[in-house]
């Protein structure tokens, strides 16, 4: 029979094994957390990323270390063959953030320590490290890393699932105005209708010019502004789209030459933009007249309504009309 005293260390040396066990559990979860906190604090999933790397390897020191990518927060590459990139590179105590730089795939599978996650259908994120007198420590943080990597595997996924939507999406985000698939599905009922009325309809190809100069942070509420100086301009019941970030289309429905050429000149001369910055923007007017029973498709008209577009860059009007069969 065992002694008491035989059952009571025995107890003791299991509890202590749990509470080591429990202390080291609570360890990681504690730097897990400090590493995922500080990947969801930032303004992007990319800078997050990186801060939250170089928290890791500010704790466990390795001699280098890279975050690297084979598809996520790197340009799309040509070919079948997986490619890898350095995304922040880890180098004696401090970390150096540069434009993405391609890396061998022999130099991820011959690193002293590597691990990575899969982010569904656009390849891995991972990091790879060299380590010396800290080996150990980088050992026991391998849950860590893990819980960082597979993190911002999650929100990766989550994040281009979410752009693919805002992609698919009829409307354009920023003025809210209908694409070409919507405007041409529209437009193309609308001149069913004209038809049958007897009645004409211009298109109007309208482009913003020096939008790229505005700020990011402005874009948005320039872009308001527009949109809504078009709507401002023609009449509730005509079509208004948009072809790119800088080209928008107008639909006047049962408006002829003349009625067209009035509503362009009230655009390039009015400029009570609420936003000073939209104020400076210039606008490049091409305008087609389609008559009732035309056999000639949208993408026709859109295309003439282009090259009357064109022809206001050599010249000093900033609107002009495709005459070709007026």
């Amino acid at each position: 029979m065992r002694s008491p005293s035989f059952l009571s260390n025995a107890w003791f040396k299991r509890r202590s094994a749990e509470n080591q066990t429990a202390l080291c559990v609570g360890k990681t979860c504690r730097c897990s957390f400090e590493f995922v906190s500080r990947l969801r604090a930032g303004p992007s999933i990319a800078r997050g990323l990186g801060e939250a790397f170089d928290v890791l390897c500010d704790r466990l020191g390795p001699t280098e270390a890279d975050l690297i990518s084979s598809g996520p927060l790197v340009d799309e590459h040509d070919g079948a063959e997986r490619q890898w990139y350095s995304l922040r590179h880890w180098s004696n105590g401090k970390a150096t953030s540069t434009s993405p730089i391609p890396i061998d795939e022999s130099t991820v599978m011959d690193s002293e320590y590597r691990h990575l996650s899969r982010v569904r259908y656009v390849g891995e994120i991972g990091i790879i490290a060299h380590v010396n007198e800290r080996r150990n420590v980088w050992e026991d943080h391998i849950a860590d890393i893990d819980a960082f990597l597979t993190t911002a595997a999650a929100l990766l996924e989550v994040d281009l699932t979410y752009r693919k939507l805002l992609e698919n999406l009829p409307y354009d985000l920023l003025s809210h105005l209908p694409k070409w698939e919507l405007f041409q599905t529209e437009a193309e009922r609308r001149m069913a209708r004209l038809d049958f009325d007897n009645a004409p309809a211009t298109f109007m190809a309208i482009r913003i010019e020096n939008l790229s100069t505005i700020p990011v942070e402005q874009l948005k509420a320039v872009m308001t502004q527009i949109s809504e100086r078009l709507k401002m301009t023609v009449r509730p019941t005509d079509l208004i789209g948009q072809l790119d970030s800088q080209t928008f289309l107008i639909m006047l429905d049962g408006a002829d030459r003349f009625a067209a050429a009035e509503r362009a000149e009230d655009l390039c001369s009015r400029r009570d933009y609420a936003t000073p910055l939209a104020s400076t923007l210039a606008l490049k007017i091409g305008l087609v007249t389609r008559e009732a029973h035309s056999v000639d498709t949208l993408e026709t008209f859109l295309e003439r309504a282009c090259l009357a577009l064109y022809k206001t860059a050599s010249s000093r009007s900033c609107w002009s009309f495709f005459h070709e069969n007026a």
